[in-house]
């Protein structure tokens, strides 16, 4: 599955959409890409606390979007890949 994720992403398609285009089906353009978060309730208290707030999902969840934008927007931002101790439990943290 990664395979189709990173091939999905160099050609700018979702997942499902490469692998229709791979077999020879229509997709529609991305019209606005986009990525859905999902947070547990752990997942809220430890946001909640990173950011001094409420464990409100919704706000939290503009935190994060905000610190995705200024992680990509800081041209010397590492390149370098989280390693294991700091990684969540799929390799991304």
């Amino acid at each position: 599955m990664h395979d189709i994720r990173v091939a999905a992403a160099e050609e700018n398609l979702s997942p499902s959409d490469f692998v229709r285009s791979l077999v020879g089906l229509s997709h529609a353009e991305i019209q606005r890409p986009r990525i859905s978060l999902s947070f547990s309730s752990d997942d809220l208290q430890a946001l909640a606390e990173r950011y001094g707030q409420q464990p409100d999902a919704r706000q939290l969840k503009r935190h994060v979007v905000e610190e995705v934008r200024r992680h990509f927007a800081d041209p010397e931002r590492s390149e370098a890949r989280p390693d294991a101790e700091t990684a969540g439990p799929h390799g991304r943290t």
